[in-house]
């Protein structure tokens, strides 16, 4: 047997940005998120047909059972809802989306900046760079 000419593997460890990805981030190297799309025609009729206060399943229910958004097949369904969610987040435990959600309805005018935020938050390296556990205070608090 000939020797081994690279080294072994490193062990698997935990994913190094599971906690951005339980607040609603999604970090990877492609997907929606490179395509430059925000599918936001797609997300306002989806929220307009689920209520606010929907679960989860309520949002990919809606797109592949009830078919709000109009989608010709199954197969193009189940993408939508797949995109929508990698995008948006679509679940309510999410804190990302749970802004989105609240915030969608009272500011119709600032929708694209509302859908944009998980991008435009997701590419800032300084996002990813700060400790889990450091705290930000008003300076009001800093003079107590």
């Amino acid at each position: 047997m000939p020797a081994r000419r690279s080294a072994p593997k490193p062990p698997r460890t935990t994913k190094p940005h599971a906690a951005l990805t339980a607040l609603g981030f999604r970090v990877a190297d492609s997907g929606p998120h490179t395509s430059m799309t925000l599918m936001l025609r797609e997300l306002e009729t989806l929220l307009a047909a689920v209520p606010v206060d929907a679960r989860a399943k309520s949002y990919r229910a809606a797109i592949l059972e009830e078919n709000v958004l109009g989608k010709g097949t199954l197969s193009t369904r189940k993408e939508t809802a797949s995109r929508l969610t990698a995008l948006h987040g679509l679940d309510p435990t999410k804190p990302l989306f749970r802004v989105l959600r609240r915030l969608w309805g009272v500011a119709a005018t600032n929708r694209i900046a509302l859908a944009s935020n998980s991008q435009l938050v997701g590419g800032c390296s300084c996002v990813w760079d700060l400790p889990l556990a450091s705290a930000v205070t008003s300076s009001s608090e800093e003079e107590e």
